[in-house]
């Protein structure tokens, strides 16, 4: 039994959305590169930074970085591309 799951459908939806926000951001930070540019170019390149990863980029994230199933992955990465 996926325990996860379980626990999950037992948080109220606004629970669920904030941690679904929190972990789209932390993904989508660990996935931009590092930047090294002038103070004034930073700004400009955080913009560029904080582009969200397509579909494909999703899913190697979690794959390589989190370690989840190919089928966990795959559903997660099309959640987060809608």
């Amino acid at each position: 039994m996926n325990t996860p799951m379980i626990q999950s459908t037992l948080l109220s939806a606004h629970q669920t959305s904030r941690r679904s926000q929190r972990l789209r951001r932390r993904l989508v930070l660990a996935a931009a590169a590092p930047v090294t540019a002038s103070p004034a170019q930073k700004s400009v390149s955080r913009e560029r930074a904080a582009k969200f990863p397509s579909l494909i980029e999703w899913y190697r994230i979690l794959r390589a970085h989190h370690h989840w199933t190919v089928f966990q992955a795959v559903r997660y990465a099309l959640w987060l591309c809608r």
